[in-house]
């Protein structure tokens, strides 16, 4: 009977490594029993210090938000952390991939994330009011043609006490607020080549975008692309430069690129540098511009 049991075993867990390796996985999943996801990408490092970052939030009873969740990865972390209610969204429109990996964690997990793949963070309104303790937002806001409009919904959907955690590629200038914009082929910046980038900020500038979007930072943490002489182009190094990668500009001084974490904290202010009321909701976190009306 347990050699027969032991029989069904290997090969359930055969079966399941099969649909595991016929995926198309974003992130390194260990499902534990030696059932491995092997992400396309080399995300080790930074998927760590992202981890290491969020060891620092208490998730334990909370509501959490993971805008662009792709497969999952920081939905079901929050889950395994004791996060009460767990939303995870994405607009899989966006990409070629579908939702296979993120239902596939899901089932080995046995998890009770909700799941909606065709919400876009500029549809964030869709959730019809809910707020939620926890937002996370990472490794989204450059790929957006329209990034403070992400910030702007963002800050609609966490609660007055509640944080957000922002990750994404900056320049690393602490000193000038700008920001480069990849449209078209005709440049030679690194992170052009790869077509889904919109916006690369500098490090000040993703903070001046948050502060005039109504959020506090309270905590941060950058880490710098490791040595390399110039970009690649292919898909997977493309990607790859997400989390490796020193490039110079021909024109100027050489342009340092790296990863940014926040720990963004929600507030209402009379923001004495906005000079009139802000769209996409803003306005009502300014009690200047905030009306009964409203």
């Amino acid at each position: 009977m347990r050699n027969h049991e032991a029989d069904a075993d290997s090969r359930k867990k055969v079966s399941l490594l099969e649909r595991i390796n016929a995926i198309t996985w974003y992130h390194s999943f260990d499902f534990g029993n030696g059932l491995v996801s092997k992400s396309e990408l080399d995300l080790l490092e930074l998927t760590e210090a992202n981890r290491r970052f969020l060891e620092k939030i208490d998730f334990c009873g909370k509501t959490v938000l993971d805008v662009g969740c792709y497969d999952g990865y920081w939905s079901f972390l929050a889950e395994r952390r004791g996060a009460s209610y767990v939303l995870a969204i994405d607009d899989i429109s966006q990409r070629k991939r579908d939702e296979s990996g993120f239902k596939l964690a899901h089932e080995i997990y046995q998890s009770k994330v909700e799941f909606r793949p065709h919400v876009s963070v500029y549809e964030l309104s869709r959730l019809v009011g809910q707020q939620f303790d926890i937002v996370l937002y990472m490794g989204v806001y450059y790929h957006l043609t329209h990034m403070m409009v992400g910030f702007s919904e963002v800050r609609r959907v966490v609660k007055g006490n509640g944080y957000v955690v922002i990750e994404g590629a900056v320049i690393d200038d602490t000193c000038r607020s700008y920001a480069e914009f990849y449209y078209g082929e005709d440049g030679k910046e690194p992170y052009r080549t790869d077509k889904s980038n919109w916006f690369m900020p500098s490090r000040r500038c993703l903070k001046d975008m948050l502060r005039c979007s109504y959020f506090d930072i309270v905590d941060e943490f950058y880490m710098p692309h490791s040595a390399r002489k110039s970009p690649r182009k292919g898909l997977k190094d493309r990607i790859r430069s997400l989390v490796g990668g020193s490039f110079e500009q021909s024109w100027a001084q050489p342009i340092q690129y790296g990863r940014m974490l926040l720990l963004c904290k929600p507030v209402v202010r009379a923001d004495l540098n906005i000079l009139h009321p802000l769209p996409f909701g803003l306005s009502d976190f300014d009690p200047r511009f905030c009306t009964k009306d409203r």
